[in-house]
Order: structure tokens, then sequence, then C-alpha cells
């Protein structure tokens, strides 16, 4: 855990908005959780995509119409378009991935604006965005935290959600680097060990922010 600086940004108004970050597989949702148990709304872009590409709507005949209809999904009652046909697709072409991103992100981002808009009385809310700042989106945020971990440990927990490894070797080169974006990140939780120690890292910044805000 390591701040490059100290500074709390005041508000010109509520919430002060925490961007969290962090490769795929560190443990985001974790950090999530602890925040929620410190009373602080979050949403996480994960969980807005899902919902998105649950249902045939706007979004998703969009991707079918742009990757054909091997994206539909063989489990309509779960998911409308099939993710891992398509997670294979844009993690081994960047173009395509970036036609993705601009398919999805809009929704994305409308649902962040009416989420800040719903806490808008809160002292603090987080958004958690795997691709924050790839999307050059810091400077939406007051703060951002960038979640770590040890390259074993990834693989680990990505292997016991059920990904190859060729799969996660192929996503993780897809993404920035760990090491940039804990260059970029205003805060860096080391989530390599225990789950008491990654949740002291947060509530000792939270308390931090916490009393600035007072």
């Amino acid at each position: 855990m390591y701040m490059k600086t100290n500074k709390i940004i005041r508000l010109q108004r509520k919430p002060y908005v925490l961007g969290v970050t962090g490769n795929f597989g560190v443990g985001k949702s974790f950090i999530g959780n602890v925040l929620r148990s410190q009373g602080v709304p979050v949403i996480d872009t994960d969980d807005i995509v899902n919902d998105l590409l649950k249902t045939k709507n706007s979004v998703t005949r969009h991707i079918v119409k742009e990757f054909g209809k091997k994206a539909i999904s063989t489990q309509p009652e779960r998911y409308f378009i099939n993710k891992q046909y398509l997670g294979k697709v844009v993690f081994a072409s960047q173009s395509k991935r970036n036609k993705l991103e601009s398919i999805i992100h809009p929704g994305v981002y409308k649902q962040l604006e009416n989420f800040r808009a719903l806490h808008k009385k809160s002292d603090i809310v987080a958004e958690l965005v795997p691709l924050l700042f790839e999307c050059d989106l810091d400077a939406n945020y007051h703060e951002t935290w960038c979640v770590i971990c040890s390259r074993k440990e990834q693989v680990n927990r990505l292997k016991q959600k059920g990904f190859s490894v060729s799969e996660i070797k192929s996503r993780i080169k897809a993404q920035m680097p760990q090491s940039k974006k804990a260059k970029l990140a205003d805060y860096v939780i080391d989530n390599s060990k225990s789950k008491n120690e990654t949740k002291q890292q947060v509530c000792t910044r939270l308390d931090l922010i916490k009393s600035f805000l007072v």
C-alpha cells in the first residue's frame, strides 16, 4: 500500500468520487465489498456490462451485427450474448476490442451518471472501472485507486474461476501493465496477502478521506 500524495481534493460538491481500477483477477470486487461494508455506495462497471449482455437490447443487437450470430448465446435464458466467444474474439484483436468498447461504453457511462445522481447526497461513492486509465477517465475522479496482486496469485484466482491458462495469458497481455496502472493511480492497494490486510489498507485510506470531509 502506498500513496503518491496525501493530498485530499477539496470538494466543490458532493460526493467525493473514488475510481477503483486494476487488472483482470486482482480482486477489485473484494475492494468494492469492503467499501460497501464501510457504508460507501459502490457501482461496478463489470456488473453494468453483464446486465447489458443479458437481454436483447440496442447494445446487444449492435454487437451481433458487428460480430455475427456466433455472438448470440446458446443459453439465452441466462445471457443473450455469448460472453465466452466474445471474450476470445476481442482479446485476440485490439481493433475488435476497440469496436466492442465503442458499442458498450456509452451505456456504461450513462449508468455511472445515474449512479452519481442517485447518491448526490453521499459524502463518498466508489466506481469500479477496470479500464479507467485505458479510457483516460482519471479526470472524472477526485482520487484513483489501483488494486494489485502478485502474478502467481492472479493466475491462481482466475484458474479457480474456470479460465484456461491460454485465456488468462491472452487477457493479461491485452491489458495495460499492472505496474503502469499503479504509477498512474493516487493510491495502491496490494491484495496479494490476507483479506484482513487488504481490508486494513482500504479502511486506513477511507478514514483519512473522511477526516478531511468532516
